[in-house]
């Protein structure tokens, strides 16, 4: 009898998992790093284009809107005409955004090829984690998702040490080249390795494109997990948009030291989610979901116990922190397979929508971080406290939440 399309795409990801994982992990890998390889070239590209620092900053934050809105375009395309020509498609774009920014002779330019490049990086965002349920069960969905998502972290951490060297080296022109290459060859890379995981059937074509969206915001579920991921995500960034300032206003440190400490929590992410790929087969998701919650309010109510016994101290703000992060990385790989699990034809939709919200909660946390006071790192370490508790409480208002589910 002959294999399914499905069958021999599971298949070969299963003969060649670590290839498999690799493509996903860069492809998810993408987005955050051409977010942030950028940053250190901003005063660089002001110069050139001869414009105040404020309009330069438009690189970077219209990026991040356009990652955001074209998540909800690409969970429901990978619905309707499968996840192989979105990740495609994405990749190329990724690729032509970043020759317009290279060969930009303005900075209206500059910022179009930015979109045009976020907008391409947020289908292999989405694509990736819908990919990987596509195949794989909700457990081992967990699994390689703890994998993908720690890209999330890593990606931005080494992003801006390579994009200062390659501004200092060779211009800010070469980040772009340099972008438009990974994007190319990793799009080299997938096209012949990557097979469809999505069999469209001819009715589900003829569906409304967007109408699964409402059909996850009436699962109870779907909104617990969601609501997990955005808070994990606000957490993240409720940290990094206040730290900074309380580190140089309220603690002294200066920059080095500083981007030092900075790679603790991401090194707490990163045990987190080694623990997911261990502990999910055993626990299973809802638990791994509990215990991960559980922990990080838990950390970031100690936090709070540091700063109120007074150690104003660079390791009293990162050793909860880093706490907080090894909760979240039990948190956020299980939440994924999860709220793709919810319904799995529209894993594409559940994808796009989640990380949606995530982008939303980020920019929510990351300007609230950024803009409460910074004299003391009271106002910092609460709203970390808030944030991590929206997550608990997910768990705690959705009584099925805990309840067993099925592939």
């Amino acid at each position: 009898m002959n294999e399914d399309p499905l069958g021999r795409a599971r298949r070969r990801a299963t003969e060649r998992l670590w290839l498999f994982v690799l493509i996903m992990a860069l492809v998810n890998a993408a987005g955050p790093f051409s977010m942030q390889i950028v940053g250190p070239a901003l005063p660089a590209i002001a110069l050139a284009f001869a414009v105040p620092a404020e309009a330069a900053q438009l690189v970077l934050s219209l990026s991040l809107v356009a990652i955001a809105l074209s998540t909800l375009l690409w969970g429901p395309a990978g619905d309707r005409w499968g996840r192989r020509p979105v990740m495609i498609a994405g990749l190329a774009m990724f690729a032509l955004g970043s020759v317009v920014g290279a060969l930009a002779p303005s900075l209206t330019v500059l910022v179009i090829g930015r979109v045009l490049q976020a907008a391409g990086a947020a289908a292999g965002m989405v694509m990736s984690r819908a990919m990987v349920r596509d195949l794989f069960g909700r457990e081992r969905s967990a699994q390689i998702i703890a994998y993908v998502v720690t890209t999330q972290v890593v990606a931005p951490m080494v992003a801006p040490a390579i994009g200062g060297l390659m501004t200092d080296w060779s211009g800010w022109r070469s980040i772009f080249w340099f972008t438009a290459a990974f994007g190319l060859v990793l799009g080299a890379i997938a096209l012949p390795q990557v097979t469809e995981t999505r069999v469209v059937r001819a009715n589900e074509r003829s569906q409304p494109m967007f109408a699964a969206f409402g059909t996850l915001m009436r699962s109870r579920d779907f909104l617990a997990y969601a609501l997990l991921l955005a808070s994990g995500f606000g957490t993240f960034m409720a940290f990094l948009g206040a730290g900074p300032y309380v580190m140089t206003q309220a603690l002294g440190v200066d920059a080095t030291e500083m981007g030092l400490w900075f790679m603790l929590p991401s090194v707490g992410f990163m045990i987190g989610t080694s623990l997911t790929s261990r502990l999910t087969p055993r626990l299973g998701v809802d638990r791994m979901m509990r215990v991960g919650a559980v922990v990080a309010f838990a950390s970031s109510l100690i936090g709070i116990a540091v700063i109120a016994a007074g150690y104003w101290t660079p390791l009293g703000l990162f050793a909860p922190s880093t706490a907080v992060a090894v909760g979240l990385g039990l948190v956020m790989p299980n939440a994924q397979a999860a709220v793709v699990s919810v319904n799995p034809q529209v894993a594409g939709s559940a994808a796009g929508l989640t990380s949606f919200l995530q982008m939303g909660s980020g920019a929510v946390f990351s300007q609230i971080g950024g803009t409460i006071g910074h004299a003391t790192p009271w106002p910092m370490v609460l709203l970390v406290a808030a944030a991590s508790g929206l997550g608990l409480l997910a768990i705690v208002v959705v009584p099925r939440l805990g309840r067993r589910r099925t592939a």
